[in-house]
């Protein structure tokens, strides 16, 4: 009886501790320009995208299928109080991400009623995804702990 109920309260521990979103900074690069000698040259793009938790992978970091875009130009977090994810993640509007005094974000609904929908800490993970016009890497920037995309 007891090992069964253990089991059932660490579950429930797991799944309240669970991340359920990542913001990451990509860069990727393909190769797109070669002259006529044939020398190449690597065209690399930037971005910051976040992806559900359950689908921090590839397919969202380069696909963008899940994941959505920082709107303007956010590679690293330092230095910024403020940024914001276009509308689209997990079903959401916009989302307005404001740096706490103690380096956390706290995020809410653009044009919403005021109401904190989490809060973001900075992570290190990364990834690296190669695909048929190149590759990525990846460098996650912050974990957030919400239930907007449960």
């Amino acid at each position: 009886m007891y090992p069964l109920f253990l089991l059932t309260v660490l579950l429930n521990l797991a799944v309240l501790c669970s991340a359920d979103f990542h913001v990451s900074a990509v860069v990727s690069g393909s190769v797109q320009y070669c002259s006529n000698d044939g020398a190449c040259q690597d065209n690399y793009n930037n971005y910051v995208v976040a992806c559900p938790s359950n689908y921090w992978n590839c397919n969202c970091f380069t696909d963008l299928d899940r994941g959505v875009l920082a709107a303007g130009d956010i590679q690293d977090t330092v230095g910024l109080s403020f940024f914001q994810l276009d509308a689209g993640l997990c079903g959401m509007s916009a989302l307005n991400f404001y740096q706490q005094g103690d380096g956390s974000w706290q995020f809410y609904v653009d044009g919403g009623d005021g109401t904190l929908q989490g809060t973001c800490y900075s992570n290190s993970a990364s990834d690296y995804c190669w695909n048929v016009l190149g590759s990525a890497s990846v460098a996650d920037r912050l974990v957030c702990y919400s239930y907007i995309c449960n």
